[in-house]
Parts: structure tokens; sequence; C-alpha cells
């Protein structure tokens, strides 16, 4: 029977926590990172260490089990020892700590759609140096891509094997976990689109209590404004952090403090990749981190009662660690929800914060509990509005909100199933105000940096047609350009509990929240349902007047001192201009290349006061309305009709775009037309590459297969007839394979392209010929200087050896198993 601490828990949190008023200060021995030299180690391909593999059935531990379980994924094996040996290269440690240096390593990590991308990773501070000492199984790290800086990437081993988590406008988000549960050489990488989590619904109980700090803040805190984000620079701060674990908590992890602090380091490491990008948070664990984790059934948690559990973490933490040796504190259970007190880091109930799920890891737990659970401890309001512990005026998130303080896939109507890894700029708003001018700025240690914020402009205020779709561009300039900027248009409107947006709205937000991008451009609706004739649920035009708030935010992306700021603007709804239609074309019709068309459009108003429009561009796309590279008139009186000259193009998927000039609405013609000479033109697809005709058994064959059709932009592949060792993949267009010795003689292959009306056939024989046997003592003599990889072969006293791995002074040696060699041709001299 657990320990019931109800009584006096009822009692201390009934109290307003109270600032310490104390700046707390980390070690130097674990901050002393900043100033460390940095090098970059250049390695050999890092792709070694991963294998594809295929999913069988576990049967040499009863105990594993699968906990989760994309849709898709990708299935590959990890030789985990040399992956460590290889990350192990970037700290050379050193007595003297003035002369460690961290260095940084490339490693190629695997895509869940295939192939490998390389980032660029370097050790961070999860763990101090004393608690990392105790854990030498425990590493942690973070990086960027090496083709683009705003892909970025944490990961870590541990006990629990190999972990990582990619954020990127490229890919979305994606993950690299293990198969399953005591697996640490089979891994799946896999995007978070393809894992529909479920959390428990006992998060719609969230208990939320609010420090001093927080009753008594004042308007300008929260409406998310004040200025906090515009230009200022936000030194990255670190914060001291303690957690506590529960007895089942624990259990689910293994029930060691290895096998728990294994768990904590990589939530935490992957927390602070979004704390860091966003609140210039790095949240390091204490050293005595330990010492919090419940192993015994009989621990001074009540499981199920996240309230009640809120207010034992804050006692059992500050009765093992005291109220001076740690900035914030929060328990992790495998029951009971979420809880926290709002606005606590630095003060007395700083420790008052619970994350709970009763599976509690990867992305759901990490990112959709614990980030959002410590975001209220830092000052950060829900953002949804919908009617679960809504805050009015923090609700700038139509439905159930699609960032870390919303209530993604737990209140309904559901935007999305989980969080995005991202916070909107309001709850930017929110920690940075309590960073500056709450309790926030009373403990943690500042790290100052050169690297100011982006200068953002937002562009002009504008008044547009009700009912007419219209595109948000801003711009931003960093000074630094470390890295690649990304962009997130947010609406910043509040107003009634309006669950659901609607036309005719004339407050709050109707706009949900997206992922930051490349481009500082946005579609208002997406460009897909513009074209697709579609009204999206969460992007809903205004059918009456009103008003738009809307923030253009751009974020740095540097890694050592990342920097996020923003600009405003104001887009006016008139209620009597518009809907701003294209007319014509507007069916399927048929243009001829070069010929003069009339383009016409109703203006409904948008000539007069206070939309005020005389002039219109029009565009022409070939792609069916995803690009307009064709400007067919520009400047134009804006009467509802012009005439225009095609170009001499063919296209069955053309469209017709008119645009406001020194404005941002438009609209596009609702289906594709063509454009051909006549009725009939369709021309065949072509193949554009040649086959190789030749192979050898035993090595791999690579035909990369490209075709192309004048007047279709879309065209499909299969290969018709082809012989067993070869695999033909309609997405990267490569068929591949490798023959045998069983194989050797002459094969057909026949390959197809279609335009879904013409099918273009390519047919080739592929001649497999014997390999070559090699003989002994082909292999080059060892040398100690020279740097071998895995497969890489060597003569040595008349033996031939393979490298195990990447390997440099180590010589071959025929009695040694474990060494770096494998004897594989004993030669006779």
């Amino acid at each position: 029977m657990k320990k019931n601490m109800n009584r006096w828990i009822n009692v201390c949190f009934a109290l307003s926590a109270t600032a310490l008023g104390v700046s707390q200060a980390i070690a130097a021995n674990d901050v002393h990172s900043a100033m460390l030299e940095k090098e970059h180690i250049n390695q050999p391909s890092s792709t070694q260490f991963w294998q594809e593999t295929v999913e069988h059935s576990s049967t040499s531990e009863v105990d594993r089990q699968r906990y989760i379980k994309p849709a898709k994924f990708r299935l590959i094996q990890l030789e985990l020892d040399h992956l460590k040996h290889h990350l192990n290269q970037t700290v050379t440690a050193s007595t003297d700590l003035a002369n460690e240096r961290v260095a940084s390593v490339d490693l190629s990590i695997p895509l869940p759609n295939g192939g490998y991308e390389t980032f660029v990773v370097a050790p961070n501070q999860v763990l101090p140096a004393e608690l990392a000492a105790r854990y030498p199984e425990i590493k942690t790290f973070s990086g960027t891509s090496a083709e683009t800086k705003n892909t970025r990437i944490v990961l870590d081993y541990t006990s629990q094997g190999f972990h990582a988590m990619v954020t990127s406008e490229k890919y979305g988000t994606f993950y690299i976990d293990p198969y399953e549960s005591g697996n640490t050489r089979t891994y799946i990488s896999y995007f978070k689109k393809d894992y529909h989590k479920t959390k428990d619904l006992r998060l719609l109980e969230e208990t939320l209590t609010r420090s001093e700090s927080q009753l008594n803040r004042g308007t300008s805190f929260r409406s998310g404004r004040s200025g906090f984000g515009t230009s200022d620079m936000y030194p990255l701060r670190t914060y001291r952090l303690a957690i506590a674990t529960t007895y089942e908590y624990s259990r689910f992890h293994g029930g060691t403090k290895q096998s728990v602090m294994s768990a904590v380091a990589t939530t935490i490491n992957r927390v602070n990749e979004i704390y860091e990008r966003d609140l210039a948070i790095r949240l390091q664990l204490i050293p005595t981190t330990d010492q919090l984790f419940s192993l015994d059934v009989n621990d001074y948690y009540t499981n199920n009662r996240s309230d009640l559990m809120q207010g034992e973490s804050q006692v059992v933490i500050d009765k093992v660690i005291g109220q001076q040796g740690y900035d914030v504190g929060h328990l992790f259970s495998a029951t009971g929800g979420g809880s926290a007190l709002i606005g606590s880091v630095c003060t007395r109930g700083k420790g008052s914060g619970v994350s709970g799920l009763g599976m509690p890891m990867g992305d759901a737990f990490d990112i959709d509990i614990v980030a959002h659970e410590i975001g209220h401890q830092f000052g950060a309001e829900h953002t949804h509005n919908t009617g679960c512990n809504r805050v009015s005026y923090n609700a700038v998130e139509p439905g159930s909100g699609s960032t870390i303080m919303g209530y993604a896939g737990v209140c309904g109507p559901n935007v999305q199933v989980n969080s995005d890894a991202m916070f909107h700029s309001y709850s930017i708003g929110n920690v940075r105000h309590f960073m500056d001018r709450g309790y926030g700025s009373g403990c943690g240690t500042s790290e100052m940096s050169l690297n100011t914020p982006p200068l953002v402009s937002a562009g002009p205020d504008v008044t547009i047609p009700k009912e007419t779709p219209f595109v948000l561009t801003g711009s931003a300039v960093d000074t630094e350009d470390q890295a690649e900027l990304t962009y997130s248009w947010e609406q910043i409107d509040r107003g009634d509990l309006v669950a659901r947006p609607t036309a005719n709205q004339v407050t709050g937000p109707t706009f949900r929240a997206k992922l930051p991008t490349v481009s500082p451009t946005r579609y208002l609706p997406n460009l897909d349902a513009i074209v697709n004739n579609q009204t999206p649920t969460w992007e809903v035009l205004s059918s009456v007047a009103r008003s738009y708030k809307f923030r253009l935010v751009a974020r740095d992306n540097n890694v050592e001192s990342p920097q996020v700021s923003w600009d405003e603007r104001v887009i006016t709804v008139d209620g009597t201009a518009g809907p701003f239609v294209v007319s014509k074309p507007n069916t399927k019709v048929n243009w001829l290349p070069g010929s003069t068309q009339t383009v016409r459009w109703q203006v409904a108003g948008t000539d007069l006061p206070p939309v005020n429009v005389s002039l219109v561009n029009v565009q022409l796309s070939l792609d069916g309305g995803k690009t307009y590279p064709h400007t067919l008139a520009a400047n134009v009186p804006n009467t509802g009709t012009t005439d225009v000259v095609l170009p001499d193009l063919i296209s069955k998927t053309a469209r017709i775009k008119v645009e406001a000039v020194d404005n941002i609405f438009f609209d596009i013609s609702n289906v594709d037309f063509s454009i051909s000479a006549g009725l009939d033109v369709n021309q065949a697809p072509k193949f554009t590459s040649v086959a190789p005709v030749n192979a050898t058994s035993g090595t791999a064959y690579l035909y990369q297969v490209s075709a192309k059709d004048v007047d279709s932009p879309e065209i499909r592949f299969r290969a018709k007839t082809k012989p067993v060792w070869l695999s033909f993949d309609a997405n990267t267009l490569r068929l591949s394979g490798t023959p045998s010795d069983a194989d050797i003689g002459s094969h057909q292959v026949v390959l197809q392209v279609s335009d879904s009306q013409i099918v273009t056939s390519q047919t080739f024989q592929i001649t497999v010929t014997g390999g070559v046997t090699q003989t002994c003592g082909a292999a080059e003599p060892w040398d100690a200087k020279s740097v071998y990889v895995s497969g890489d072969q060597v003569m040595f006293g008349n033996n031939t050896f393979e490298a195990k791995w990447w390997t440099k002074g180590q010589q071959p040696d025929t009695t040694k198993t474990d060494g770096d060699w494998n004897l594989i041709d004993p030669c006779q001299p």
C-alpha cells in the first residue's frame, strides 16, 4: 500500500508560489563546453553502421514488446558498438578541462523513405559532467544536416539503444527508435505522420494551478504581445532540471537506475531540441537526478492522480535535493495525465509538475506531454479554442490547436491527432515575459552570444474582399547567415469560444498554425485546397467584415544560440466587396498555343474603396495550379476582362490566376483546361535513359530509369518482365539486384511508362557473366599508417584479412577473434 500524502499536499499547494529571488548558477565544470575549442573530424562514410533487414518475430526474449508501431516504417539493423566508437571521437577527455576538445563528426542517418542523409553532430550536455561520469553508457548529441542547416537532429545512445529525432521542413519530423524493447540491434525509421499514437483521455483532466506570478501578471503578458519577439536578442539560458520518477515509470523502463536514466535522457534531449530552437532554453539534469528515481513499489506518489502527484513531486524533490539544488523540477509517471503549477520555475513551487502516460516514451510522451507540462512551468498557457481548460486571453488556435501548448488529439474538435514539434509565437511570448519580467529571471545561467535575431518584415496592412483567397508574403534578414531561416505565419486573434471556425465569425482564430518552412509565403487557404475547390475545416475565409492579425515568425535555427523574432500585420476584410472570382476559363476548354483568348473575372467592388485595387496580373499555370511561371498580362485594369496571348506551349493541366496588384488577394480558375493544337494530340511518353546490358555474378547491378512526356506531368512506370534477381522500385525508379552464378546467361527485361492513355515499352537483354575469383595474395599488403573501413581486405603474414570496422594501426592477428580483423582466406607460402 502506498503512503498517502494528500493531507499535507492540499495545504502545501493552496499557497501561491513565492519567488526565491536568488539567482542560481550552474557549476563551472558543467558549462565549460561553451568555451571549448571545437573541431571537425573527417571520417569515412558512416552508412557502414546500418544495414537493411526484414521484419521477423522475436523469440529470443519472451519479455520483448513492440511499443511503437507506425503504419509505415523502414527496418534497419545497427552495429551499435561501431557507432559508439565513431561518436566517441567527438570528445577527447583531458585531466585539464581547459584543454578538452569538443569535435563534431559526420553521421549518416537512414531516412524513413529510403536513402541516407549526412548530419554533422557534436555532444551536448543533457547530463552534466558529474552525472555523465557515473553513466558512461549514456551519451547525447545534437547537430544539423550537412545539406540543409534548418534540418536539425538530436540523438543518443544509452543502455536502451539508439534514438534520434529529426525536425525538418524537407521531411517534417521523423524518428529512429528500437524496433522492440530489449533489442539494441534492430531499429525503425519512421515519419511522425505515420505514427498514430493514442494518449490517455485523462489528459482532459489536466490539473493547472497558477503561481503568484501568474495571478498578478498584466494584460500585456496575457495578450502574448508586449514586443517580446519583434527584434530583441534572447541569450540561451540553462536551467537545472530535477526529474523524479514514480515506481510505475521506473518499472516500465526496466527498473534500474541505469535504464531509467537512459529513458529520461532520451526524453529531455528531444524536449531540449524544441526548447532551445523556439524558447532559447536549455534544460540540464542535476548531478543528483538518480536519487529521485523510485524503484520501490511503496513510493510516495498517489498513482493515477496527477493533481495529487503535483504536490507530492514538490515535497519529494525538496526533501531529497533541497530548494537550492535545482531550478525546475518535474515528475515522470506511467499514469495520471499531466499537471503543472503555471509560472513556477525559480519559485518555491518549482517542483510542481507531472507528466504521465501509460506508455511513457516516444513522441506522444516527449512532445505532447512533457514539453507541454514543463511549458506551463515556464509560464506558457493553453492556446487552443475548445472548451477543455481553455484560456480565453491566450486562445489563438482554432479547435484543439496543433502546437505544443494546444490540446491536439485530446479535446475535440481536433485539428490533428498529435501536436507539432513547435511552440506558437503566443507561447513564446508567454515564456519570454516570464523569463524577462517574471520569476523565470531569478535563476538559471545565460550564455552570451554575438548571434543576433533575424530582422523580420511582415508587410503592410491591407484590406481584402470577403470570401476570397489571399497570400501572405514577408521577408527577413539574418546578418550572421549561419543557418537557413524558417518561417511560419500565425494568426493571433482572440475572441469567443468557437471550437470549429465559421465564415461568419467576426473575432477569434479561423486559420490553424503550421510547421515552419523555408518559404516566407503562405496561401490562405492552402493552395491544394484552392485548386481542388475545397473549404478546409481549419482555414476558413470570412464572409463578413472583420480583421485578422498575423505574425510572420522567423527562426534562425542557430545551433549554439538560436534566435526567434517576428513582425505583425493586420488584414481587414471588407464585408461589401467580394468574392473576387475568375469566371473564364472555368470549364474544360481547349485553347490553341499562341492564340489570343479572353480572361474574365468578377470585380465585385474590389476596384472601389476601401479595397481600392485598380490593377491586376493574369498568370498561367501548366501543372494544375501549383506554380505560375508565365505572366500573360501585367498591370492591366481591374475591369473584369482582358485579352491575353498564350505562349507556344501545350498542357492538359492549365490554370489561370488573376491576382491584385499592390494587394494580396487572388483567385484561380476552378478546373484544368488544355492548351493544344487539337483535341487529340496526346504524345507518347519516351524513355530518356539507356539500360546497362552487362552484369557480373556477385556484383550489384543498377539501372536508374528516366522518361519524359511533353504533354503530361504525371507518368507511371512498371516492370512488365524481369528476372527474379532484379527488383524495380516505382518510387525511386531504380532497377537493381545482384545476380548469382545460377543467373549466368541472358535475361529479357521489359519496362513500361504510361501517361494513362499511351504505354511505351523499353525492351533489352542483360547478359550475366561469371565473376573473377580472387587468388591468394591478391589483396594489398597491410600498412600500419593506412585507414581501413568495414569490408577492406589486406594481406598480412601470408593470410588474407577483412576489416570489421574503421581501424588504423591495429595489426591483423590469426590468434585474436575479438580484434579489428577477420581471417577470411588462410594461404600457404
